[in-house]
């Protein structure tokens, strides 16, 4: 039989029929977590820490192949401004870079300022699609982590990588440059001043 804690505390799980999966068990769990403005935050399985838990290979396995399953929770508030915190300090790193290929690109280092552009724009969508996961998560649960809705800057960035495209499809240099420097580091700052609150 699985045993199953939650936070430490072991829970009454019944599987008569043995074919729960992990999924099914988190999915009930969450029902009332969610009322208590918690959610679970990692899973350990027979004594190994689980990273990617919302996989279909680990959600969908079955309860009844796990002794042990030990799943922790944390509170909404602090996950979602902890993540966001995360969030804000990444940005700072994209900033670093685009300054460091603007350097590049004004002192004609083109071939490392295009390998930086490449991951850093690939960085850049990643972190749109970061902050909107958290604020739809944190809005799921009454929370509010932003003082403007970041669906506004969403569209402002897009449409500025895709002039960076285009800038480097016609191997403008310096209108590349320019957009970098006024356009996306000028957005970001004020993504940074009018997006976050202080306690985010």
């Amino acid at each position: 039989m699985t045993e199953i804690y939650l936070d430490e505390t072991k829970l009454d799980f019944t599987d008569e029929d043995k074919n729960a999966t992990i999924y099914d068990l988190i999915k009930d769990l969450e029902k009332e977590l969610h009322k208590a403005k918690q959610l679970v935050t990692s899973i350990e399985i027979d004594g190994n820490k689980v990273p990617d838990w919302h996989s279909k290979e680990v959600g969908g396995s079955l309860l009844s192949e796990k002794k042990v399953i030990k799943i922790f929770t944390s509170a909404m508030n602090e996950f979602f401004l902890s993540s966001t915190e995360h969030a804000k300090g990444y940005m700072n790193v994209i900033k670093t870079n685009i300054e460091n290929i603007v350097k590049l690109l004004r002192s004609g280092n083109e071939e490392h300022a295009h390998i930086m552009l490449a991951k850093t724009l690939d960085d850049l969508r990643q972190w749109i699609k970061t902050i909107d996961a958290v604020k739809r998560g944190a809005a799921s649960g009454g929370i509010i982590l932003f003082k403007q809705d970041p669906a506004k800057y969403y569209s402002l960035l897009l449409k500025n990588m895709e002039e960076i495209k285009k800038a480097q499809d016609n191997q403008d240099m310096v209108l590349l440059g320019d957009l970098l420097e006024y356009e996306i580091m000028p957005l970001l700052e004020d993504i940074g001043k009018e997006m976050f609150t202080e306690s985010s």
